[in-house]
């Protein structure tokens, strides 16, 4: 088993073309079959950093051409999980 855990960017700084680069390197690495996107931790949406980090990000800025994407609010995709890569959104609360 392995967890990655990633996070901590600061926009002014263009760290997060680091971080999202990093994430798709992982995905690379670990080549899952579906992605399982939990977004519950984000609660709000940075002012000014919708175009960054809004709901399409990661079908925008990640690399999921070989990748089915699931979303953990909708049921049937929940249903559709076949041990899926789990992947946590974070964010401010």
């Amino acid at each position: 088993m392995k967890l990655y855990l990633f996070g901590g960017t600061e926009i002014d700084y263009n760290q997060h073309l680091i971080l999202k680069r990093l994430i798709n390197q992982v995905l690379r690495e670990i080549n899952p079959k579906q992605l399982l996107h939990i977004p519950y931790a984000r609660t709000i949406i940075p002012k000014g950093e919708e175009k960054i980090w809004g709901e399409d990000w990661i079908t925008r800025d990640l690399d999921l051409s070989q990748i089915e994407l699931l979303d953990a609010r909708n049921s049937n995709d929940l249903k559709r999980a076949q041990k899926p890569v789990i992947f946590m959104n974070g964010g401010p609360p």
